[in-house]
């Protein structure tokens, strides 16, 4: 989807359920990881993960879910404005759980003017999570404006632009321009060179500038380049971590070893 802050990745998500084995854990880890997979392949410069989670703050499966949204950079819109709620409640009305989420990157979420539980809608045993986002809309580069993510911590990787892709920022890049009111009096043949002239030239070409910025932005595939390391994996600290730790220990004291008795060699020459 193209929006105002760029490619946006929406992802409807209906996590695997706890039933308190092993199994379930390595499926939620692997549902993660493939969501975590498909925003790297996409074009998205963004992303939102909603639905079922199947997980509520202090279960189990709720640090494997963290590592979703430290991985890929995303916020827990609703935890972060919303207490003590539930969106699931059992038909004999007897249990009730917070296992609906939206988690959005930081651009998307700073678009987000309201989120709230529909408790009035009967659908199923899941109330209705809404978010709106206001300042999130559909593509639409208006003169001389060009989206703030454009700067030198956002890169554009022109290399993945499709051939659809190169279409649409044609498209869009020739609407825009149309926009553009070219100062016709600088074609004047007795007009002076001063500073009123100057300034409508420099207009004119940041004008343009800018147009094309936008259109590139919302367009061709890019990233943010900042701290989120591109390497981590969903559920590293959950299965990996610890045995990593031993194997790093082992290394540290064969290197130890080797250097000993290096040195005992040299010693004795």
């Amino acid at each position: 989807m193209l929006t105002s802050d760029g490619p946006l990745l929406l992802i409807s998500a209906y996590m695997p359920t706890y039933t308190g084995d092993n199994e379930c854990v390595e499926n939620y880890i692997d549902t993660c990881a493939k969501i975590t997979a498909l925003y790297n392949d996409s074009s998205s410069i963004n992303m939102i993960v909603a639905g079922d989670f199947n997980c509520q703050p202090g279960s189990r499966l709720f640090s494997i879910m963290n590592n979703l949204i430290a991985d890929n950079n995303l916020i827990l819109s609703d935890v972060n404005r919303l207490n003590s709620i539930q969106t699931y409640f059992s038909d004999d009305g007897m249990n009730s759980s917070w296992i609906d989420h939206f988690a959005c990157s930081h651009a998307i979420d700073n678009q987000l003017d309201h989120i709230n539980v529909c408790f009035d809608y009967v659908s199923s045993d899941h109330k209705p999570l809404r978010a709106e986002f206001h300042g999130v809309y559909p593509v639409d580069c208006q003169q001389g404006s060009a989206p703030s993510m454009y700067s030198n911590k956002y890169i554009l990787d022109w290399s993945k632009a499709t051939e659809i892709m190169l279409h649409i920022y044609r498209s869009v890049l020739d609407d825009v321009l149309r926009l553009v009111d070219i100062p016709v009096t600088l074609f004047d043949d007795n007009l002076l060179p001063d500073r009123s002239s100057k300034l409508l030239i420099d207009n004119y070409y940041n004008q343009i500038i800018n147009c094309i910025a936008a259109a590139s932005v919302n367009t061709i595939p890019g990233k943010y380049t900042g701290p989120a390391n591109v390497h981590t994996v969903p559920g590293w600290n959950e299965i990996v971590e610890e045995k990593h730790h031993l194997a790093r220990e082992a290394f540290l004291e064969w290197t130890y070893m080797l250097v000993d008795r290096d040195m005992g060699l040299n010693l004795c020459l």
